[in-house]
Formats: structure tokens, sequence, C-alpha cells
């Protein structure tokens, strides 16, 4: 899951890039650690062919809500914002809230708004699946 929301992050960070903003840094380096991360967890996990017991599966639950979101909010906070607010924004997009704090989303970097859009494409696949 790391390495899918760090790949995700990619199209954020170009757009920032080809926009010359001074944030592009932070998706850079939150995408690449990611990836890296997950890449490495992958090839740690090797063939897990065991069954995922109940409670190993409420663990993981609970694990992914806590963590992606926290993962998610690093490029709010990079742009600036307080870690509640970017844990907030997060949240909502994982959730297909729509709720935001962000007071005027039409001054916002393009990469930022992609970010969040993204965000809440991750979580409408989430509710599907």
């Amino acid at each position: 899951m790391t390495a899918l929301l760090g790949a995700a992050m990619v199209p954020s960070w170009l757009l920032d890039l080809y926009d010359l903003r001074p944030e592009w840094p932070v998706f850079a380096a939150s995408a690449t650690v990611l990836i890296l991360f997950g890449a490495g967890l992958i090839v740690l996990a090797g063939d897990t062919s065991g069954r995922t017991g109940q409670r190993e599966a409420f663990l993981l639950t609970v694990l992914v809500w806590l963590i992606l979101p926290a993962l998610a909010a690093i490029p709010f906070i990079g742009n600036g914002m307080s870690f509640t607010n970017a844990m907030f924004e997060s949240i909502s997009g994982l959730t297909t809230t729509g709720a935001t704090v962000i007071d005027t989303l039409d001054t916002q970097p393009r990469g930022l708004l992609l970010w969040r859009a993204i965000l809440q494409w991750i979580g409408g696949i989430g509710i599907i699946v």
C-alpha cells in the first residue's frame, strides 16, 4: 500500500515541478521514500501464503487507517498546513467525505489540488472494492 501511495504522489510531484513550485521536493521525497519502503516490504514479505486470521485482519485494518492517512498528510504539511489540518484533509480524501479545512482552494498550488483529487479517487476505489 505504501508503494502505491508513493506512486500516486508522482503526478502531483511532476505538476509542481512543471509549475516550478518550491514545494515540489516535498512530493519528490515523499514519493521516493514511500515507493522504496513499500518495495522493501514486498521483498521482505516474500511469499506469504499463510492464512490471515480474524485478529490479523482487524489489526491490519486499524494500522492501515492510522498509517496511510499520516503518510498521505506529508505533502499537506510540506505546504505549510498544521499536522491536524493535514490529517483532516488526508482522512477526508481517503474516506471521500469531501470536507476541507483549506479556506481558499483557488489559490493553492495545482500539485496540492491534484493530490487532494487523487486521495478522493483512491478513497472512492476503496469503497467500491
